[in-house]
């Protein structure tokens, strides 16, 4: 991406604009399994479910053999690095960027929250409170969506010149928003703030890639995105490991507060060392 987008005002619009495929799914796919779920029964909507894959693997044999993965050299066994010591590289290049090492752990923090949360912890509020069914599950999963998409469409349309505040930002707007989720009870209000916490993905997300696209050489680029992928599935899914032993202790709404004042707590943490970086940047210059 940096090679067809040489500075970062587009760079940045480039990501997310390519981005906004992958959070139109998660707007449509819940919104629309809410919908159904309202004329047809459960089980006959896994019979649905399961027909999209066949039509996916259809479209993709359709594909041909022209774009068919071919290697192109050939890779002895001793040039094969294990996944451990793939990591360790990883962690080696980012270990030299502050800014990212940060940003890199209040994302797997994030993940972390959000696994449990969205995943489970919304499904609880939705099954045990708001008795809404797997309906509301779907239309709560598609508000999510929808404030990831809105908030993709305005970031491509920004020229943003702060990335490492925004980032903060997004980390914060994520938490005000699980901060309201964990109280609000007015259902359609309720599915608006899930809506308002989700604006906070794309400020993150777009920033760190942004980041490491413009500190890093291209051939490094995607080392260390992989490694910064594996830090945030690894924590979503400690996440959803202890989720149930927190849920079942304290409940899911104060569960959901918990971690959004610590993912809170952890952004403002970010943002005043920003601000701090700056006084000493412009105090030297």
């Amino acid at each position: 991406m940096p090679a067809i987008a040489p500075d970062t005002a587009r760079l940045q619009a480039a990501n997310a604009w390519l981005d906004v495929t992958r959070r139109l799914a998660v707007a449509l796919g819940p919104s629309t399994t809410g919908l159904l779920l309202a004329w047809i029964p459960l089980q006959h909507f896994f019979a649905v479910d399961a027909m999209t894959f066949v039509l996916s693997a259809v479209l993709i044999a359709s594909l041909g053999r022209n774009y068919a993965w071919r290697s192109e050299t050939a890779t002895s066994k001793t040039e094969r690095a294990s996944l451990i010591v793939e990591i360790r590289g990883a962690a080696r290049l980012v270990s030299g960027e502050r800014r990212l090492v940060w940003a890199l752990w209040q994302h797997a923090i994030w993940n972390f929250a959000l696994g449990a949360a969205l995943t489970l912890g919304i499904a609880m509020i939705v099954g045990s409170e708001l008795d809404g069914g797997p309906a509301l599950l779907g239309y709560a999963t598609g508000a999510y969506g929808v404030g990831n998409v809105l908030s993709n469409v305005i970031l491509a349309r920004s020229d943003v010149q702060n990335t490492t505040r925004m980032l903060h930002l997004g980390a914060l707007v994520a938490a005000i928003g699980w901060g309201l989720v964990s109280f609000v009870t007015h259902v359609p209000t309720w599915l608006f703030v899930i809506g308002i916490s989700a604006l906070g993905g794309p400020m993150t997300d777009l920033m760190l890639l942004r980041l490491i696209q413009t500190r890093f050489p291209t051939d490094q680029i995607g080392k260390v995105y992989s490694f910064r992928f594996t830090l945030s599935r690894a924590a979503g899914g400690v996440g959803l490991m202890v989720a149930p032993m927190i849920y079942g202790s304290v409940g899911p709404r104060t569960g959901i507060a918990v971690g959004a004042a610590v993912l809170a707590a952890v952004s403002l943490f970010g943002l005043a060392s920003a601000s701090r970086r700056e006084r000493e940047a412009t105090l030297s210059g």
